[in-house]
């Protein structure tokens, strides 16, 4: 079931996962790197944009999104397409994290407007320089709904 949490008044970033170890393991990566950003989830796409849908004018819009690219309901790639068709949602950044290394499945992601396609899972030190790049969007300006 989706958080009920409304939009934080400081940069923060979601994140869509089915997998309740991957999204823990994330968000605890994040609280290491920068525990003052929100790092919000979601159990699959369609919550994520239920979460968006719900956000008032004027309300800030995450500094960047992470997909998993295999969920259940909403896959990364129906989410990311209908955040880049999305007048309000579509400069937000997406990174789609998946467990695939197909380049067919990178390149198609790049094709629909995702600023990288990472593969999980990493070691320790590598998980720490991804989620360093993403805590980096959260210093950005951000946009308003």
């Amino acid at each position: 079931m989706m958080q009920d949490i409304a939009a934080p008044a400081e940069n923060y970033l979601l994140y869509a996962d089915d997998d309740a170890d991957d999204r823990a393991i994330l968000t605890e990566m994040m609280r290491r790197i920068d525990p003052s950003v929100p790092f919000l989830t979601m159990q699959n796409g369609l919550e994520l944009m239920q979460y968006l849908g719900a956000l008032h004018p004027g309300d800030k819009l995450p500094s960047c999104i992470v997909l998993d690219m295999n969920m259940p309901v909403w896959d990364g790639l129906r989410t990311l397409r209908t955040l880049k068709e999305d007048k309000h949602y579509k400069d937000i950044p997406v990174f789609l994290f998946s467990t695939s290394t197909s380049a067919r499945d990178a390149t198609l992601v790049s094709a629909l407007g995702a600023e990288a396609f990472i593969t999980k899972p990493f070691g320790q030190k590598e998980l720490m320089s991804v989620c360093e790049e993403f805590a980096a969007f959260a210093q950005k300006p951000h946009l308003v709904r």
